[in-house]
């Protein structure tokens, strides 16, 4: 998809503990629309008020009782509170330029070892009166609303065949897929879903496929499902002005349906050299919306380690003749990335401006160990060239810059979204129903740092 996505779901996951903070940037706090917050030090710039909602992130549930904070533009905090029976809290006379963090942990259990999740979101530049903030809560947030099953016929000599999601081995014929609907399923605007199922042979080439269209689901359905199709709709997409030091190229096309769930084609890896075109396969009778990805992978220093990427994605209502997909519309790569302040509570990133042209911008920052996960998510706008880790209260401690850590910059320019006001206001409007639409182009570049 290109713009915003979701990260998988932790398996069987036993949530114990879940936050979410809000920071500020120049600061000043007041009362709230849950608990009273708690106002440090109000010197900021009075502007109005905030109103801060949480939403979780698979189902648009609101959350209560979320720790709320607002802080300086030095990152340096203001005031806290928690969020009310709406999952929200409305901060008086925020700052010019607010901030809108999310952190938030949890810990699951897998095959009798117990991970812990820590996780921060954060956006800056916060001129708005409303911001909604999503957080994803593992699966504290999993209800199952029932079950079915699809029987798979009629296989195309296909190996294994990718199907509501899932990876399914073609063993026998005819092949039952039992199935479970959760409530962060994506079922089509009219209400119901569809199913696509694509058979592949042992690589992975796309060889068959049948459909289910528009499916009213009943708990406890069965359904069958004919694998028997095998003519493909071939979209050609014309690659231009590839830079000669592009390493290696990745590309997936999708299609989605009436806004539910999208569904992968064909998704091919590490193609060398990258071609001059590339004809995708697409499945006919399914969609109206056909979605193509196609990515540039770089080692600009040479040591042998990737090191950034260019990203295009398309979307659109038909399939046509050749399209072009023009790389001199990527934007510029990010360069000068930096971090600093490594093992303090002032750690900064840093990168060189970006083109005038860019929507927002997007870092992330992560740390892996056997069993403890730290992810850190930034919006930032594009006027900015670095972000300060925001203090947090002692409660949070166990979010504070980890040490050596992997650093992702990239800029975005969308049409989803005009300008960075565009994108707050995607935000705040996702939360009720939002989606993308059945054409968009993005364009986004990377950058990494790597420990």
């Amino acid at each position: 998809m290109g713009f915003i996505q979701k990260r998988p779901k932790a398996t069987n996951a036993f949530i114990v503990m879940l936050f979410l903070v809000v920071m500020g940037l120049n600061g000043c706090g007041g009362g709230g629309g849950g608990n009273t917050p708690t106002d440090q030090n109000n010197n900021g710039t009075p502007n109005g008020s905030l109103r801060v909602r949480v939403i979780d992130d698979d189902n648009n549930v609101r959350v209560q009782g979320i720790t709320v904070v607002l802080g300086r533009a030095d990152g340096s905090m203001v005031t806290y509170g928690t969020t009310d029976m709406n999952g929200e809290i409305t901060f008086q006379n925020p700052p010019v330029n607010a901030t809108v963090s999310a952190a938030y942990y949890y810990t699951y259990t897998s095959y009798n070892v117990i991970y812990t999740d820590y996780e921060l979101s954060v956006i800056y530049d916060i001129n708005t009166t409303e911001i909604t903030i999503k957080i994803d809560r593992g699966d504290a947030d999993t209800t199952v609303l029932g079950s079915g099953s699809v029987i798979v016929t009629d296989h195309v000599g296909a190996d294994r065949c990718h199907l509501l999601n899932a990876d399914l081995h073609m063993s026998v014929n005819p092949t039952t897929f039992n199935f479970s609907i959760y409530d962060w399923f994506d079922f089509q605007n009219d209400g119901k879903f569809s199913i696509l199922a694509i058979g592949c042979d042992e690589d992975d080439n796309p060889v068959g496929y049948g459909m289910l269209l528009d499916q009213t689901y009943v708990d406890g359905m069965r359904v069958n499902l004919d694998m028997n199709q095998t003519t493909f709709v071939n979209q050609t997409f014309n690659l231009l002005n590839v830079p000669g030091d592009a390493k290696y190229s990745n590309y997936r096309s999708e299609v989605r349906r009436k806004k539910g769930d999208s569904y992968d084609v064909e998704t091919e890896y590490g193609v060398m050299p990258v071609p001059a075109s590339v004809s995708a396969k697409y499945v006919s009778g399914f969609a109206d919306s056909y979605e193509f990805n196609v990515a540039l992978v770089f080692d600009k220093n040479g040591d042998g380690v990737d090191d950034c990427a260019v990203d295009m994605a398309r979307a659109y209502s038909t399939l046509a003749g050749p399209r072009n997909i023009d790389f001199l519309d990527a934007p510029a790569l990010p360069t000068g990335l930096s971090v600093s302040g490594i093992n303090s509570t002032t750690l900064q990133i840093s990168w060189n401006k970006g083109p005038d042209s860019l929507d927002y911008i997007s870092v992330k920052a992560n740390q892996y160990s056997d069993t403890l996960f730290r992810e850190f998510n930034f919006y930032a706008s594009p006027t900015r060239t670095s972000i300060v880790f925001p203090e947090l209260p002692e409660s949070l401690s166990g979010f504070r810059p980890p040490g050596l850590m992997s650093v992702q910059v990239s800029f975005y320019d969308t049409s989803v979204v005009s300008g960075y006001n565009g994108l707050l206001n995607f935000l705040e409007n996702s939360g009720d129903g939002e989606m993308l639409p059945d054409e968009y182009s993005t364009n986004y570049s990377h950058a990494y740092v790597r420990p």
